[in-house]
């Protein structure tokens, strides 16, 4: 990838796009088109770059898991660069208490539950 100097690149504001033109809406100021003309390309290689990041950093895992004796350990199927992901659990019954995620690794979450019952939750992992 061509690297750019950013040093020549003028700060991107509002008064940079509409210098040499008659004065247009605030929609039409922060258009693509007119960012990227304004950019000279620049937008076009941001944009590429941020859906591939994007694409490789953000995903969404589902499952379903049955505690037994209260606690669950959830394997993901994939290893993740670290713990910062978020779970989400909806309980497909009545537990027999309060549940939540512990134990978040980088391939395993626990799913508890409070009462030590034997329940069913769905599960959504953001990573």
């Amino acid at each position: 990838m061509p690297s750019v100097n950013m040093a020549n690149v003028a700060p991107f504001s509002k008064s940079n796009l509409v210098a040499e033109k008659a004065p247009i809406t605030t929609q039409e100021h922060l258009t693509p088109e007119a960012m990227q003309e304004y950019l000279g390309g620049l937008t076009k290689t941001v944009n590429d770059n941020f859906t591939q990041i994007q694409q490789a950093f953000s995903q969404i895992l589902t499952g379903t898991a049955t505690t037994a004796a209260g606690v669950v350990t959830v394997t993901v199927g994939i290893t993740m660069l670290n713990t910062n992901y978020t779970v989400i659990i909806t309980a497909q019954d009545l537990p027999s208490g309060a549940y939540y995620v512990t134990n978040k690794t980088t391939t395993t979450f626990n799913i508890n539950e409070i009462g030590a019952g034997a329940s069913t939750y769905d599960w959504i992992l953001i990573y």
